[in-house]
């Protein structure tokens, strides 16, 4: 066999090699390479990491939660106002533009227009499987539209009174309350979700009344990394004795333009005081917070894109080394041919 030969066979198991390693660490340096490319932080929807969005729609709640095992719940639907970016948002950066438009949990916490607004586009939209409704509702033409939709198409409904907690191998979502089941905002439910060591907790429109209850039924249960701020820090919300047993790091408010001074400074001071990292999607727009292998309750705001691939990694590395091994070997093969042509 030539030198020249040698050479080439020699770098084409060198390439097979790097190749394996790059495939391999792909995940890890996918969000990096992305970050440089687009001047904005991507992160991978899939392999083992648990998405949490706070959606910008102006003065609302629309939150999105992608599970590490693909399955995909949300919280409330945002104002009519936003139904369109809402949307769009879920399709692009939630589902990662698949034709499988599936959401398997759909969590209407009660039925305020900023909460529901933009349900109906939703269950128009995408294929819902369980809807969790609120046991106290406004009696309006919006909501009940809302419901006459509902009840005729075939969905897994829920009360919120008859939620139980959800508990797959890696991660739990643990539906508390509600406590209060004669006013609406205090007929929310409250959502909790654990992951990796890391927790969340979504609150609805609840009182600070309500709150206390929650504090005397559950305790250190409530105990949360990251808090969806009551009723948009409304000063009739967020208490000390809440706040202090949830001892959130972060605290997102959803909040846009409004006539009732969310949030107010009464629940920022309280916030503050508890030493929580506050958080507004009117300042901040998009939020997202992400847990998983390579993001330890990693934090994103504004402008970011997310990524997903169904392609389990570890088969392009079969492929392609497969690919790499032929050529080698082949070329390994004419090689030997030649030579033995030559002493014929």
């Amino acid at each position: 066999m030539k030198e020249k030969q040698k050479k080439e066979i020699i770098t084409l198991f060198v390439t097979i090699a790097l190749i394996s390693i790059l495939i391999f660490f792909y995940p890890l340096i996918q969000p990096r390479i992305l970050s440089t490319l687009s001047n904005s932080f991507s992160v991978i929807s899939n392999n083992h990491n648990m998405l949490v969005h706070f959606i910008s729609v102006g003065q609302g709640d629309a939150i999105a939660i992608n599970f590490p095992d693909g399955k995909v719940m949300l919280i409330d639907a945002g104002p009519t106002s936003s139904n369109v970016s809402y949307t769009t948002y879920l399709n692009e950066k939630v589902l990662n533009n698949k034709r499988d438009k599936k959401i398997d949990y759909f969590v209407m916490t009660h039925s305020d227009t900023d909460h529901i607004g933009g349900a109906l586009r939703l269950l128009e939209n995408f294929d819902i499987e369980t809807i969790y409704l609120p046991v106290v509702t406004e009696d309006t033409a919006s909501f009940t539209q809302l419901y006459n939709y509902i009840y005729n198409h075939d969905y897994n409904l829920i009360s919120s009174v008859d939620a139980s907690a959800i508990r797959q191998s890696d991660y739990v979502i643990e539906f508390y309350g509600p406590v209060d089941l004669e006013d609406e905002n205090d007929s929310c439910q409250i959502v909790r979700i654990e992951y990796m060591s890391h927790s969340f907790i979504f609150t609805g429109d609840i009182s600070s009344a309500v709150e206390q209850k929650y504090v005397e039924t559950y305790g250190e249960l409530l105990d949360s990394d990251v808090l969806k701020v009551p009723h948009h820090g409304s000063k009739y919300s967020s208490s000390i004795n809440f706040l202090e047993a949830v001892s959130p790091k972060y605290a997102v408010i959803s909040c846009g333009y409004n006539t009732y001074g969310h949030p107010t400074s009464e629940a920022i001071s309280n916030l503050s005081s508890v030493g929580a990292t506050i958080l507004r999607t009117d300042n901040d727009g998009n939020i997202l917070f992400t847990v998983g292998n390579y993001y330890d309750l990693d934090l994103k705001t504004g402008t970011y894109s997310i990524t997903g691939s169904n392609l389990d990694y570890r088969i392009l590395i079969i492929v392609i080394d497969g690919v790499l091994i032929f050529c080698a070997v082949k070329q390994m093969i004419v090689a030997k041919r030649r030579e033995i042509r030559k002493y014929k």
